[in-house]
C-alpha cells in the first residue's frame, strides 16, 4: 500500500495526540508499521506540525473535496493540541473548532 507524504504525516500526527489523549484514534486499518514508528511530539510540536501540514493539504493536486475533508479534520486535531499545549480555549470555540 503506498501513503503519500502528506497522509503519513497525518497518521504520524493523530497518533502523536494519541499518545495525550487515549482513544483519540479510535480505529486504524492502515499499516502497523506506522503506528508503532509514530514519534513523540510535545503538544506545541504537534500545534506546529499541524499548521504546516494544513498548508500541505491546501498546496496539494488532492481534489477539493478531499482537501475540505482534511481541513476540518486538521482544525479539530490542532483545536486539540492547542489546549494540550496549554492554550486557553473557549468551551464554545473548541466545540466549533472539532465538531
Amino acid at each position: 500500500m503506498h501513503i503519500d507524504a502528506i497522509s503519513a504525516a497525518y497518521i504520524d500526527l493523530a497518533f502523536a495526540i494519541e499518545q495525550h489523549v487515549e482513544g483519540l484514534v479510535d480505529a486504524y486499518v492502515g499499516p502497523p508499521e506506522l503506528k508503532q514508528q509514530a514519534a513523540q511530539h510535545a503538544p506545541e510540536a504537534i500545534v506546529a506540525a499541524l499548521a504546516d501540514l494544513r498548508a500541505q493539504v491546501q498546496a496539494s493536486d488532492y481534489p477539493p473535496q478531499r482537501k475540505g475533508y482534511l481541513e476540518v479534520q486538521l482544525r479539530g486535531m490542532q483545536t486539540t493540541a492547542r489546549r494540550l499545549a496549554g492554550e486557553p480555549i473557549a468551551y464554545r470555540d473548541e466545540v466549533r473548532a472539532c465538531f
